[in-house]
């Protein structure tokens, strides 16, 4: 559909079952994405493409967790699976900083109950940190397929093939102790 055919307050329909596009035209947005005003009307093979100034995304509560892992700690020294609710995680519980076990493709949450003093993160083999609950940067953070998030204790991310080929661990960013191993199941 070329720009000049838009309509102020239309529904586009997108491929995601019973997702939409708002359009505004008074303030020149798609679902509150302004549209590039030097990029519309692009001409491809098989349509028209108009660029906007963000990526428009899926909203994040779509996304159930196949597994809740409830992590406890034994002061700074181990973590404990105190339980998994759900399916595609395993785990032995109550065992100090067992290997925890997760498949491809599903969506997680690991509530971390040792809070601020003991914030939970995810590696590669070589210690590179991948997803951090406190104040380090993980380098799969901004991947909007992994959909990381963080709530309060709640860490929440997809385990997308990307990742599950790096993911190695997990551990306490602030005491090292507190590590345990991740592998990926079939």
């Amino acid at each position: 559909m070329r720009s000049q055919d838009l309509r102020d307050g239309a529904e586009l329909p997108t491929l995601l079952e019973g997702e939409i596009l708002n359009v505004d035209l008074a303030n020149l947005s798609i679902n509150e994405s302004g549209l590039i005003s030097s990029s519309l009307n692009i001409h491809a093979e098989k349509g028209v493409i108009h660029a906007i100034d963000q990526v428009i995304l899926p909203a994040a509560d779509d996304a159930t967790s196949s597994a809740t892992i409830t992590l406890n700690n034994v002061g700074a020294s181990a973590y404990i699976i105190a339980s998994i609710d759900g399916d595609g995680a395993t785990g032995t519980l109550d065992e100090n900083n067992a290997a925890i076990g997760l498949q491809t493709g599903l969506r997680y949450t690991f509530v971390n109950n040792g809070g601020a003093s003991h914030p939970l993160d995810f590696r590669d083999a070589d210690g590179n940190i991948l997803l951090a609950e406190g104040s380090e940067n993980g380098s799969f953070e901004a991947d909007a397929t992994v959909g990381f998030e963080v709530d309060g204790a709640n860490i929440s991310f997809t385990l997308t093939e990307e990742l599950a080929a790096v993911i190695a661990g997990y551990r306490c960013t602030v005491h090292g102790a507190m590590e345990g191993s991740i592998t990926v199941m079939d």
